[in-house]
Formats: C-alpha cells, sequence, structure tokens
C-alpha cells in the first residue's frame, strides 16, 4: 500500500511512506462495497447550517493580531452563527489556584 522514499529533512536522513491512493480505493471498495457515496442531507450547505443550528466560537491563538476579527467577519457574511470574537488565553496552572468555597454560590 506503501512506497518508502528515502529522502531528507533538514539535512538528516528520513524515510517517507507515501500511500498509493488507488490501493487504497480499491481496499475500500472491497471493505464496504463500491458505489459512490452522497451526503445524505439535501439543500444548500447554508441552509443546512442554519437549520442545524451550530454555534461557531472564534478565537485567536496564532499571535496574529486581528485575524479572530476578520474570520469572524468572514464566518458571520456566510450566514453562521458565529461567537466571539476573542482571544486564546492560556494561563500558567503553577501561578494561579482556584478555590471553590461549600455552601455558597
Amino acid at each position: 500500500m506503501m512506497i518508502d522514499q528515502q529522502t531528507t529533512i533538514n539535512g538528516l536522513p528520513a524515510d517517507v511512506l507515501r500511500p498509493f491512493p488507488d490501493k487504497i480505493r480499491q481496499l475500500v471498495d472491497k471493505i464496504f462495497g463500491s458505489g459512490t457515496l452522497s451526503p445524505q442531507a439535501t439543500g444548500s450547505p447554508t441552509e443546512l447550517m442554519q437549520q442545524e443550528g451550530a454555534r461557531v466560537l472564534v478565537v485567536n491563538a496564532s499571535g496574529v493580531n486581528g485575524i479572530a476579527q476578520k474570520t469572524f467577519d468572514y464566518l458571520k457574511a456566510q450566514g453562521m452563527n458565529v461567537l466571539g470574537p476573542g482571544i486564546w488565553l492560556i494561563i500558567p496552572t503553577d501561578i494561579y489556584t482556584l478555590r471553590y468555597r461549600t455552601g455558597r454560590c
């Protein structure tokens, strides 16, 4: 199913396994049967997405300023139910401690 190719990555020898797509297709057809698969849902992707009512949270963990807002605007324009935009903050666990009191809300 694969061909072993000798190559280098950053000057170091590396073995790369490259799949044979035709062989994979033959195996899939053998296991699951041949034929074409089609989505069970019908309609436009936008209508289906809106019917599902899924919510998408957009957060920026890339370090690129403004990318979350641009993505938010684009997805909103496509009709998605978008939450955000926000910034993904990673808080070191060794600095902060959460304490829960019992009996109080």
